[in-house]
């Protein structure tokens, strides 16, 4: 965990990235303690045929009435042109991020279905 600019970067190791069947086969989450007071970024890079794709997850926290409530932001960047263009590596990642989401952040539950 890093801080800088104001805000907490946690990375997600590859390790548990490649844990995710697992722990989703079991109904198991274990989820990263989330700021409400600082912006949080989670980062990790999923695997797919050779290829990655490099994520942020961007929590960031604001009071409504007495009870946080957060902002999720996800930011990707697949790593070359040739992933770019294949629409199953695009759908995995997709899927892959919701797990993570799911798995080891969801501060809030929010599906990612849309609007990417």
């Amino acid at each position: 965990m890093n801080e800088s600019f104001g805000e907490v970067v946690k990375y997600i190791p590859d390790d548990e990235v490649e844990r995710l069947p697992e722990l989703i086969t079991r109904a198991q989450q274990q989820l990263f303690d989330v700021s409400v007071t600082k912006t949080t970024r989670y980062r990790f890079c999923p695997p797919y045929e050779g290829h990655y794709a490099f994520v942020d997850v961007v929590v960031r926290p604001f009071n409504q009435v007495s009870y946080p409530c957060f902002n999720v932001i996800v930011e990707y960047q697949l790593c070359c042109t040739t992933v770019d263009h294949d629409s199953h590596a695009n759908d995995y990642f997709k899927v892959k991020i919701q797990e993570v989401y799911d798995t080891y952040i969801r501060p809030v539950q929010r599906k990612f279905d849309d609007g990417w």
